[in-house]
């Protein structure tokens, strides 16, 4: 075997799994404590900060640059990157130049190592100015290039993207896959011309695991020789967030190339481990803010080509009131929306769905989901439909086949086409959101791809249409100056002596609700009051009644089981084993035939599959058989054994449904699955001693 002279890398993606599976809700204190030993692994960089994780903070009272101060502090010997969405910085629209300048620089002051600078649409104007700024400040400038399953996204653009980025300073590469579905031959192709092309340039690579096509993107990747890759830990990753750390050194390790096993991480593995019960626990708290796992709405997702945090912040894009309109429950609403953008986005040119644009189509999306309520054709039917017994399901089979209708209808200046797509495009006309309009007309960024002419055409009438001489120009160009305005209005208001991280805050967040000089008024004022963590289940909650008696023998709670089965870590843990096996029914087959000796194939990836699977199945079996003897060793009397099996199934259910795991799936313990090792002396009298 070759010596290990260049292992690969390992981000901790830990910004992003908060966003992907926690909603973005985690506080910096709450992620530093759960993954204490973080700074011990060995990581090459941890990600710990941008995306979400600034404005969220600012929804739930906590101010994002001292959470990002935390972030420093507590993994102070390792470097820390953000993302950055270009200059859009961490927002959803653009920002003039001056705010860019301010906001590298403190970012920089505050602690920041790696500035990850992306474009949803590979525009790299939109990427060059942040690349500046933060070659000035002496930090890591990563250029992005987001790679995807499109037409619009070729091998072409590309590698235009990354000679551009290379002559701006870009320090390294960084391929960025949030939807997970790339194929992993164009990242193989990509990552090798990178590497022959740029000698002198690391390549990083991001993808989400959602449809469980992250790990060949990855192995591809490696094989093509991508020198970092980010991961999650194992407590908190897979899901819709990346890849678990541990699950990719094992392919890695076992890979049929010595070259590529050569390079497997090295890893302080008894640090990654001391993290588990403290992340499962937390995982297990924030169950309600986790993506639910549902084949059918992951299906749609795959469809959308939906981008990882994309389920876990649909409520938040989304009026709740969307589905109560049109008579559907929650999924099939979810699954509605997503066949809707399945059908929008080649209108809109294919773009990449990523931070800010997947908010834009899926509140576009929303909105023509609408428009069949006050459709004149379709309004009745809809009205009709829902009041059926099983009316959210056939609201939703009727929106299908109007948007998969092929009849061929009449446009105005196209001639006729299939008439599921001129509802849509009537739809978007009549409720074209304005983001959208901005899209379409070039306010956000280069267009990618070939829009819909007749959408196209009527920008105009949205008012967003640009000047011809504004039409390539790079969109923070044509915005006013706003740092100086934010000083003087926080000045306005009474305050002396404000800091610049609250001056670029008012600046970046200047928008009509003015949330920016809000969230600094607030901080200032000492009214800041960050939003408390969710109750513990009933039954992992102490109820004061533990250890009562009647007749001499200790009654037992449900609680008394919860502590007995582990409590919430040990379930989490079974919830996830429990999802693995319905997961892999969802994994998409997108692997490359390759020369086996080299490359890993379909063989491989479905081995490791299959192995993880089993592994998962034998570890809830012998947990569910040490079930009867746990409750006897923590003071259960054998007639109280059967309620207890059946309530801790019953916990057992609660924590796998909250996962998407239904129906046989849910794993259930016997009664006397275990033979007893001891019994005491018991009066078999009495009853009605487990409550």
């Amino acid at each position: 075997m070759s010596k290990n002279t260049n292992p690969v890398k390992i981000q901790n993606t830990i910004r992003d799994t908060n966003q992907a599976n926690f909603a973005g809700i985690l506080s910096a204190e709450q992620m530093t404590t759960a993954e204490a030993h973080a700074d011990e692994v060995g990581y090459s960089s941890i990600q710990a900060g941008g995306g979400t994780f600034f404005h969220v903070p600012m929804m739930q009272g906590r101010d994002p640059w001292e959470e990002f101060g935390k972030m420093r502090e507590a993994f102070s010997d390792t470097p820390l990157s953000i993302l950055v969405r270009g200059d859009t910085l961490v927002g959803y629209d653009d920002n003039p130049d001056d705010v860019i300048e301010a906001f590298v620089k403190q970012s920089a002051e505050a602690g920041v190592d790696i500035f990850t600078i992306f474009d949803g649409f590979n525009d790299t104007r939109k990427q060059i100015k942040v690349i500046e700024e933060v070659k000035k400040q002496g930090k890591h400038a990563q250029g992005v290039i987001c790679v995807a399953d499109s037409e619009a996204y070729t091998m072409d653009m590309y590698k235009n993207s990354a000679r551009e980025l290379y002559d701006a300073g870009a320090d390294s590469f960084y391929l960025k896959d949030p939807v997970g579905i790339a194929p992993p031959e164009d990242v193989y192709e990509l990552t090798k011309w990178l590497k022959d092309e740029f000698p002198d340039m690391e390549v990083h690579v991001h993808a989400h695991n959602t449809h469980g096509m992250a790990y060949p993107i990855y192995m591809a990747a490696i094989e093509a020789g991508a020198d970092t890759i980010d991961c999650g830990h194992p407590a908190s990753a897979e899901n819709v967030g990346q890849p678990s750390v541990l699950r990719l050194m094992d392919m890695i390790e076992s890979h049929p190339n010595p070259d590529v096993r050569a390079r497997a991480p090295q890893l302080n593995i008894e640090a990654i481990e001391a993290d588990r019960p403290a992340l499962y626990a937390l995982r297990n708290q924030y169950r309600d803010s986790e993506p639910v796992f549902n084949k059918d709405v992951f299906d749609a997702m795959h469809g959308a080509k939906a981008p990882g945090g994309a389920a876990s912040t649909l409520k938040s894009l989304v009026n709740p009131s969307t589905s109560g309109m049109m008579g559907m429950d929650w999924d099939d609403a979810q699954i509605a929306i997503y066949r809707v953008q399945e059908k929008m986005l080649p209108l809109l040119g294919d773009p990449m769905q990523v931070t800010p644009h997947a908010k834009n189509t899926t509140t576009q999306a929303a909105q023509v989901l609408l428009h069949f309520v006050t459709d004149k054709e379709f309004g009745p039917k809809i009205q009709e439909l829902r009041k059926q017994p099983n009316g959210s399901k056939e609201v939703l089979n009727f929106v299908t086949d109007v948007l998969n209708d092929k009849t061929r209808a009449p446009s105005q200046g196209r001639g006729y086409i299939p008439k599921g797509e001129a509802f849509m495009i009537a739809a978007m006309h009549s409720k074209m959101t304005t983001d959208i309009a901005k899209y379409m007309a070039g306010r956000l960024g280069k267009v990618p791809g070939d829009p819909d002419e007749l959408l196209s055409r009527n920008i105009k009438v949205f008012g967003q249409q640009l000047p011809e001489d504004q039409k390539d120009a790079r969109p923070s160009t044509l915005l006013e100056p706003r740092v100086d305005k934010a000083r003087a209005d926080i000045a306005a208001a009474g305050f002396e002596n404000v800091s610049e991280n609250d001056i670029v805050t008012i600046a970046l967040w200047d928008n009509a609700k003015k949330e920016g000089m809000t969230h600094v008024q607030k901080k200032l004022n000492g009214e800041l009051s960050s939003n408390p963590a969710p109750a513990l289940p009933s039954y992992a909650q102490s109820t004061g009644g533990e250890g009562f008696e009647k007749n001499g023998v200790t009654i037992r709670t449900k609680h008394d089981v919860y502590n007995a089965l582990g409590g919430a870590h040990i379930l989490e843990a079974v919830a996830q084993a429990a999802l693995e096996q319905d997961k892999r029914a969802h994994y998409k087959a997108h692997t490359p035939q390759v020369d086996a000796d080299k490359r890993a194939g379909e063989d491989f990836y479905a081995a490791h599959y299959a192995d993880w699977a089993d592994e998962a199945q034998d570890q809830l079996e012998d947990y569910l058989e040490q079930i009867p003897q746990r409750l006897y060793d923590e003071g259960f009397e054998v007639v109280q054994l059967t309620r207890g099996v059946e309530m801790a199934n019953e916990i057992i259910a609660d924590v796998c449904e909250k996962k998407g795991v239904k129906g046989n799936s849910i794993p259930k313990a016997e009664a006397y699955s275990l033979d007893i090792d001891r019994h005491r002396d018991y009066d078999f009298t009495h009853e009605n001693t487990v409550a």
